[in-house]
């Protein structure tokens, strides 16, 4: 979140290589369409982010070399003799394979990286001491073998930018591979289908799509499977961090499947060896397998600054949010945007905790509504809540972990009605019922006023 928190005065242009790169490909083979809404990147300190961003995913194998070396030298430093005659084996034979698995980790960033659309652009602005250093670890700096020679590797990225790409990875698995349909069933498969309960068909009796805007898609799978049912569907994404490999899973790999072992990095609360070297299969599914009729694009900036604008008022009929509003700096912010963004009687959809990103961050400012705040201010911003529930579900979970993080997320639909802001109800009353993971049916409860309340990242 660092580097990311920073770029919010010019996060309009987060986009612009992108989007310059891939005009034209829109609706045409299954393209997915990257909008902006500026013409050139010119801003210096969005070049020299973007630059960052694409070092950090170029240098993930030389870090995690590095890295390795260190837990062999622990070893060495810590074990006795009598100790490494019972355990150095195993541990190096171990070593062999997470070496292994993180060249296969390499060779799939630099897929990503491959010289063409956005990133042949991107690899013209990398520093040149950086290029040397080939993102799949065949040679390190010196020109030698990166597994044998990691004590001469030389990394300049932030351990917090190499964490960011070490996340990529585990949200791969989470939005496109098998192992992530579980946690997608639970948190997508609520938000589509509370999104088809209320339009079983995409297409309006005037012929138009119904628009759904879904902020904050990271690899943009929820907004894939939006445009999959009919629906014209944007995504919205501000970091690079996810902006490059949604570009490279949604437009690239045609048809074709990569191996990653996204928890090779786990080394706390693993279970045994075959977790930690787990291989997943990415994409799932073939990204370019969409109607004819689909209109999916994915729109690169902040969420204010973008939807905020006046061509967005009232042109989406309906937004879905998932492990987003606690992004804000100001949630009230977020709810004003998206009551302005949709059309009357429009749908708001989400699920997701309140893990404010910046609570108690230094530099920053935050405001932490509680749920009972944030139901009276949606209401106060003109909208009916028509369903309220929670939801248990992890986040990009380790399967097989010692150590099980489940977020009590709270799913709610609500509809915009028109008219003014009402004001705050200062004593909002709320029955919620707790729901488990197998569970997602819901709760209704009838207010005195004739209100009606259903009840209920990487992050």
């Amino acid at each position: 979140m660092e580097e990311m928190d920073k770029r919010q005065d010019g996060a309009e242009q987060v986009g612009e290589t992108l989007a310059q790169l891939e005009q034209g490909e829109g609706q045409n083979g299954g393209r997915r369409k990257y909008e902006n809404n500026q013409e050139t990147l010119e801003d210096p300190e969005e070049d020299a982010h973007f630059r960052k961003v694409v070092l950090a995913f170029r240098e993930y194998l030389p870090h995690s070399l590095k890295y390795c070396a260190l837990k062999k030298r622990h070893w060495e430093d810590l074990l006795s003799e009598s100790q490494k005659a019972v355990v150095r084996p195993m541990l190096l034979r171990k070593m062999g394979f997470i070496l292994s698995a993180l060249k296969a980790n390499g060779k799939f960033i630099s897929s990503i990286l491959e010289p063409h659309g956005l990133f042949q652009g991107a690899r013209k602005i990398m520093p040149e001491e950086s290029a040397s250093t080939p993102a799949d670890g065949s040679t390190n700096q010196n020109g030698g073998n990166a597994e044998k020679d990691q004590d001469t590797i030389i990394v300049e990225s932030k351990e917090s930018d190499m964490d960011k790409v070490r996340s990529v990875l585990r949200q791969f698995s989470r939005d496109w591979s098998a192992e992530g349909k579980p946690e997608r069933d639970i948190c997508y498969g609520l938000l589509l289908n509370e999104l088809t309960e209320h339009y079983p068909n995409p297409i309006k009796e005037n012929g138009d799509q119904v628009r759904v805007l879904i902020p904050g898609c990271g690899l943009g799978r929820l907004p894939w499977e939006v445009a999959r049912r009919g629906f014209c569907s944007q995504g919205n994404e501000f970091s690079y961090f996810m902006l490059i490999p949604s570009n490279f899973v949604l437009n690239r790999t045609s048809g074709n499947t990569f191996t990653i072992y996204p928890y090779v990095h786990a080394w706390n609360n693993v279970l045994n060896t075959e977790d930690q070297l787990r291989a997943v299969q990415i994409p799932d599914v073939d990204t370019a397998q969409l109607p004819p009729e689909a209109d999916f694009s994915m729109a690169a900036g902040d969420f204010l600054e973008v939807y905020s604008d006046a061509s967005q008022e009232g042109k989406w009929d309906v937004i879905l949010t998932c492990f987003f509003v606690d992004t804000a700096n100001n949630v009230m912010d977020y709810v004003e945007v998206i009551h302005k963004a949709l059309k009357p009687d429009g749908l708001w959809i989400n699920i997701g905790p309140l893990l404010y990103h910046f609570f108690d961050m230094a530099g920053e400012k935050s405001v932490e509504l509680n749920y009972q705040e944030m139901s009276a201010v949606i209401r106060a911003y003109g909208f009916e809540i028509l369903k309220e529930k929670m939801v248990r579900t992890t986040y990009a979970h380790t399967l097989n972990s010692l150590m099980e993080v489940v977020y009590n997320c709270v799913f709610f639909s609500a509809r915009k009605n028109s008219g003014e802001l009402q004001g705050l109800c200062t004593k909002p009353t709320y029955t919620f019922k707790k729901e488990d993971k197998a569970d997602c049916s819901t709760h209704t409860h009838h207010h005195e006023d004739g209100s009606t309340h259903a009840h209920h990242h990487e992050h």
